[in-house]
């Protein structure tokens, strides 16, 4: 899903097994970052609300978390060398 700068999506966990587990998950783009979120409904003396944490996104692997808004060096792929053997 291509996200714009400066949005948020939110869905239901639906995979919940747990009280510790946020009732929410989604994403969070802001100068082209994308970072995690997750949310918990809460209830307090006014009633029902959300409390949340924002982490870094969540890359298989460790791979590296590149913004959209790096310039590509010339014969890379967002600023990547090619050369690098794994």
């Amino acid at each position: 899903m291509e996200m714009k700068d400066n949005s948020i999506v939110i869905f239901k966990n639906n995979r919940k097994s747990a009280d510790t587990h946020p009732e929410y998950t989604g994403k969070l783009k802001v100068d082209g970052i994308v970072k995690d979120i997750s949310l918990w409904v809460k209830e307090g003396a006014k009633g029902k609300f959300f409390a949340g944490n924002i982490k870094e996104e969540w890359k298989p692997n460790n791979a590296p978390v590149i913004p959209d808004n790096t310039p590509a060096k010339e014969g890379t792929e967002k600023g990547i060398d090619e050369d690098l053997s794994f």
